[in-house]
């Protein structure tokens, strides 16, 4: 179980502190890691997919150079 605790000094709106949360769980890559580790992938599928993900980046890199 996970507790967090946003401590909002202004009497500001629930939209503020969710934007403040939502900023703190991106930085820490809290959800990213929760969807990794939601499906076993083997370690040789991750490199095959962080290879492809490496040469679409190139490819894409290449064209704005273009």
């Amino acid at each position: 179980m996970i507790e967090v605790k946003i401590h909002d000094d202004s009497q500001g709106s629930f939209e503020k502190a969710m934007k403040r949360f939502k900023k703190l769980v991106q930085e820490d890559g809290f959800m990213m890691e929760l969807r990794d580790r939601r499906h076993f992938i083997k370690p040789s599928v991750r490199k095959r997919q962080k290879r492809l993900e490496a040469i679409r980046t190139q490819k894409r890199n290449q064209r704005k150079e273009q």
